[in-house]
C-alpha cells in the first residue's frame, strides 16, 4: 500500500504542462475517422515529458508503468466519493490538467499522507531509465469507447525537421526515436469515472518530447453531449 501511495504522490506531484480539447465533434479533426457522425466525439490529452539528462545505455527502458495504473485506479476511486462526482461522470477533457488547474489533486494527494507523499511531493519522480507521462482523457459514462490516434512531438526539433512528429505504434519505438507509448490506450471506469489512458516515455536524454493522445468517443443517440472540464 505504501509503494501505491507513493505513487499517487508522483502522479500529483509533477503534474506536467499539457492541453486539451473536449465536446469537439469528431469530425471536425483533420483525417476524421470513418464512420463520424454528430454522435462521436474526440478529446485530445498532449503531456509535455522532458529528456532524463542522462543518456541511456540500454535496452528495455521502463518507469514502472504497472504502478501508474494502480494509482490512477486509486485516484478514480477518491473521485467517486466526492460530492461533485456526478459533474465528472458527464464531462470529458484531459483528468491530470484538471486536477492541477482546479486544486483538486492537493485534496487528493493528502488524503494518502505519509511520509513517502512528503517526499515525493517536494523531489518529484526518479525514473531508472526513461522520462514518463501518464496520459488521461475523461469521457463520459456513458460514452462507448470507439478508438484512439497516439504520435509525439519533438519540441527541441527543428518545424523543418522531418522527425520532429513521430507516428507510435503501442509497445514499439516511435518513428522519431528513444520514445514510445508502452501500452494500447485501455479505458478503466471506478464507479462511473471513466478514463482512457497510456503512459508514454522518452529515454532521449536531451530532446523535451510532447507525447498525445486522441481518444474517440460516441455518445446514445438523443444523449446530451459531454461538456468540457
Amino acid at each position: 500500500m505504501r509503494i501505491l501511495y507513493a505513487a499517487i504522490a508522483v502522479l500529483f506531484a509533477i503534474l506536467p504542462p499539457s492541453t486539451a480539447e473536449a465536446q469537439t465533434p469528431a469530425c471536425n479533426i483533420a483525417n476524421p475517422p470513418a464512420g463520424c457522425g454528430n454522435n462521436m466525439f474526440f478529446v485530445q490529452v498532449d503531456m509535455l515529458v522532458n529528456g532524463t539528462g542522462v543518456p541511456y545505455g540500454g535496452t528495455d527502458p521502463n518507469c514502472g508503468a504497472s504502478n501508474n495504473d494502480q494509482a490512477l485506479i486509486a485516484i478514480l476511486g477518491q473521485l467517486a466519493q466526492r460530492p461533485d462526482a456526478a459533474g465528472l461522470k458527464t464531462a470529458a477533457g484531459d483528468l491530470f490538467k484538471w486536477l492541477g488547474d482546479s486544486g483538486v489533486y492537493r485534496q487528493v494527494a493528502n488524503s494518502v499522507g505519509g511520509m513517502a507523499h512528503d517526499v515525493l511531493l517536494r523531489n518529484g519522480p526518479r525514473a531508472t531509465y526513461a522520462s514518463c507521462g501518464l496520459l488521461a482523457a475523461l469521457i463520459p459514462s456513458n460514452a462507448s469507447y470507439q478508438g484512439y490516434r497516439i504520435s509525439n512531438t519533438d519540441i527541441d526539433a527543428s518545424p523543418q525537421d522531418p522527425g520532429r512528429v513521430g507516428g507510435c505504434t503501442p509497445g514499439q519505438d516511435c518513428s522519431n526515436g528513444y520514445s514510445r507509448f508502452i501500452s494500447i490506450p485501455e479505458l478503466k471506469d471506478s464507479n462511473g469515472i471513466r478514463v482512457v489512458s497510456t503512459t508514454f516515455e522518452n529515454w532521449s536524454h536531451n530532446r523535451r518530447r510532447v507525447g498525445q493522445l486522441i481518444v474517440f468517443f460516441t455518445m446514445p443517440p438523443g444523449a446530451t453531449p459531454p461538456h468540457p472540464m
